[in-house]
């Protein structure tokens, strides 16, 4: 090959675009901001909003701001177009659709108090089934012949 078919390979043709991008600054911006909203999102985990549904709604919302900035800046979103951009937008639509059967589900359900114990460990009105006792011999003492079910049903004869 020829140094002249060489240099002619680097020329971009007719109708090809050359890309250079140097997004540093993207990058940067989008990082310290993703470290704010971690920071916020530890702060309000701490907070009470008023309800579950609330909280879980205010961290939610979070949590998408921050997919999507990795997704726009991280992933090169941010300068596709087309196609990228609307399975992008409606996988947005279709987390919210389907987050919003949730919380709506979660608010007609009937509320669910807390019993309280009547000792330690149970629940009111539950009482445990007694655990089985086993008697184990020490060594070079005879066996008991009593109270065990098995051997005395062995020992006995027949009717």
């Amino acid at each position: 090959m020829s140094v002249d078919n060489e240099a002619m390979e680097t020329i971009p043709h007719h109708g090809e675009e050359v890309h250079t991008h140097n997004h540093t600054k993207w990058y940067v911006a989008n990082i310290l901001t993703l470290f704010v909203l971690t920071a916020i999102t530890v702060l309000a985990a701490g907070v009470n909003f008023g309800s579950n549904t609330v909280n879980l709604m205010i961290a939610m919302a979070i949590a998408t701001v921050k997919a999507s900035l990795v997704a726009l800046i991280f992933m090169h979103l941010l300068w596709e177009r087309g196609m990228n951009a609307i399975i992008f937008l409606s996988s947005l639509f279709f987390v919210a659709l389907f987050m919003s059967f949730t919380f709506f589900d979660l608010e007609t359900r009937a509320k669910i108090e807390p019993s309280t114990p009547s000792e330690p460990g149970v629940s009111a009105g539950y009482q445990p089934a007694p655990l089985p006792i086993y008697v184990v011999p020490p060594k070079g003492s005879p066996e008991p012949t009593g109270g065990d079910p098995a051997k005395a049903a062995e020992g006995s004869p027949a009717h």
